[in-house]
């Protein structure tokens, strides 16, 4: 398929080719409070960089976390259809 692609919750934009067209990044500081806010209040996320993907060293128990929210809030929902499988 050849179509751009927004990715990153709209923070990278690529070309049909893949290449990147456009970025938007947080400075640094910017990052350390919206990490420091999300870890208060034990809220799962991930930072993409250049090299990385990284999540809270608890990360994973998080996200199991917030599919038992949406499993119980919506006990008739494949997860499956979500995830692919569950956590």
């Amino acid at each position: 398929m050849d179509i751009p692609i927004i990715a990153a919750n709209g923070g990278t934009v690529h070309t049909e080719g893949y290449e990147l067209f456009s970025r938007i990044t947080l400075d640094q500081e910017a990052g350390k409070r919206a990490a420091k806010a999300l870890v208060e209040r034990n809220i799962y996320f991930e930072v993409y960089t250049d090299d990385a993907l990284l999540s809270p060293f608890d990360g994973k128990e998080k996200l199991k976390a917030e599919f038992d929210l949406i499993k119980s809030a919506n006990p008739n929902e494949d997860l499956a259809d979500l995830w692919g499988k569950e956590p």
